[in-house]
């Protein structure tokens, strides 16, 4: 993420005002997604998936990085982070940034050794991993009713 201070901000918010529409290639490869193959052909053929963005959104999502971590101490709330350690789209001292800096005294990091991007998209048995790991964290903090079961077997497909 660019910084936003000193010159290189100044250069980025005077571009983004200038050209606001020039779109920038994102060259994010799927294959650094995930290592599912045929996940990597429907992210490459999907058309919602856009391969460019705005100069003035990237300039936004900047600014947006920025405010949410000048605002993380102030959540309280519990939280984990899920991260694949082999993940080279976003590297995980994000999430450890994240972690630390969040106010919350619940929080967690739960990392998978050679998992890339999208996590949840992996293939067996990691998939099933992450999926047990969110449904068994989900039921603990929010208790065992029927309501919650029916909702992690819909939303997971477990409830183990």
């Amino acid at each position: 993420m660019p910084k936003l201070e000193g010159l290189t901000g100044v250069l980025l918010w005077t571009a983004s005002a200038l050209v606001p529409r020039l779109r920038i290639n994102l060259r994010i490869d799927a294959s650094a997604l995930t290592q599912v193959v045929e996940e990597q052909c429907r992210h490459t053929n999907d058309p919602l998936v856009s391969r460019t963005a705005s100069l003035r959104l990237l300039h936004g999502f900047a600014r947006a990085c920025r405010t949410c971590r000048a605002n993380a101490p102030t959540v309280t709330l519990p939280w984990q982070a899920v991260h694949g350690e082999a993940d080279k789209v976003c590297p995980i001292s994000g999430s450890r940034t994240l972690i630390d800096t969040l106010g919350s005294r619940d929080k967690q990091l739960v990392t998978y050794p050679n998992l890339l991007h999208e996590v949840h998209n992996e293939g067996e048995p990691a998939h099933r991993a992450v999926r047990s790991h969110v449904a068994l964290d989900t039921r603990t903090r929010l208790g065992v009713c029927p309501s919650i079961q029916g909702w992690l077997t819909l939303c997971f497909g477990v409830y183990e």
